[in-house]
C-alpha cells in the first residue's frame, strides 16, 4: 500500500504495526534508510549495526542479542524477517549464517511471516560449503515447511560510511598511500550495489508477495576488475 507515494507496511485492518525483523549482514543500514524503506513499521535489528535505539518517525529496537541464532523470538510477534547475507560484502567471512537461517526460519515454521534472505549468488565469496547449505535450508523450509520465503540474489554491498565495507577500506588506504588488498575473486570482478536501489526492492516484493516469484536476481550495476 502506498501513502502520499511512500510505500507503507501499516496493517491497516487491525491496526497495529507490523513488526519486521532486520537480521544478519546489517552494518550497512541507516536509521533514515530504515525510515524511507519502511513507514509505519516497528522494526527491530539484530546485527553488527551503527545504532542502539532510533527514535525517529519508525521506531528502530537494537535486540541485545549481537546474533540471530541467539535470539528468544518467541518473545516477538514478527510479521516479516529480512535476512541480509554475509556474503552481500566482498571479502567478509561467513560464519554463522547457516545456524542463523535453520533458528529463523524454524521459528517461521507454521506463522503467517514473510521471510526475505538477501544474498549473493554470483560466484563470489570464499565459502562454496556455506553457501549450497544456506541454499538448501532455504528449500528445504519453503518446499517441506511450508514457509513463505523468497531469496534475492543481489551484487556486493558497498557503502562510505560502513568502516568493515570493503570499499570504504580500500579508499581509507588509498588516503594513507597505502596498497589495498583485492580478494581473489573466481571472474576476478566485484559487482556492486548501493543500498538506496536494494532498499526500494525489498519493499516493492513485500507489496506483491502473492506473485509466484520465489528467487529473483538483481542485475550487475557497476564493476571492478
Amino acid at each position: 500500500m502506498y501513502n502520499n507515494g511512500v510505500l507503507s507496511l501499516t496493517d491497516d485492518e487491525s491496526g497495529r504495526k507490523m513488526e519486521i525483523l532486520l537480521a544478519g549482514n546489517t552494518g550497512y543500514l541507516t536509521g533514515e534508510w530504515i525510515e524511507q524503506t519502511s513507514p509505519g513499521t516497528h522494526v527491530l535489528i539484530c546485527g553488527d549495526t551503527q545504532f542502539k535505539y532510533h527514535k525517529g518517525k519508525v521506531p528502530i529496537l537494537r535486540l541485545q542479542e549481537h546474533r540471530a541464532e541467539e535470539i528468544d523470538l518467541k518473545q516477538y510477534e514478527l510479521d516479516r524477517i529480512v535476512y541480509f547475507s554475509s556474503f552481500l560484502s566482498l571479502g567478509a567471512k561467513n560464519s554463522g549464517e547457516v545456524e542463523a537461517l535453520n533458528h529463523l526460519l524454524e521459528y517461521c515454521r507454521g506463522r503467517a511471516i514473510q521471510f526475505l534472505y538477501i544474498t549473493n549468488e554470483n560466484g563470489k565469496g570464499d565459502n562454496p560449503l556455506l553457501r549450497n547449505m544456506a541454499d538448501d535450508i532455504c528449500r528445504y523450509y519453503r518446499e517441506k515447511a511450508g514457509v513463505s520465503l523468497k531469496v534475492v540474489s543481489a551484487p556486493c554491498l558497498y557503502s562510505a560510511r560502513y568502516s568493515k565495507d570493503w570499499l570504504y577500506k580500500t579508499f581509507q588506504s588509498l588516503e594513507k598511500g597505502k596498497m589495498p588488498e583485492f580478494p581473489k575473486q573466481n571472474e576476478d570482478m566485484a559487482d556492486f550495489l548501493y543500498l538506496d536501489d536494494l532498499g526500494e526492492l525489498i519493499f516493492r516484493i513485500f507489496d506483491n508477495w502473492d506473485q509466484d516469484d520465489r528467487s529473483l536476481e538483481i542485475p550487475d550495476v557497476f564493476h571492478i576488475r
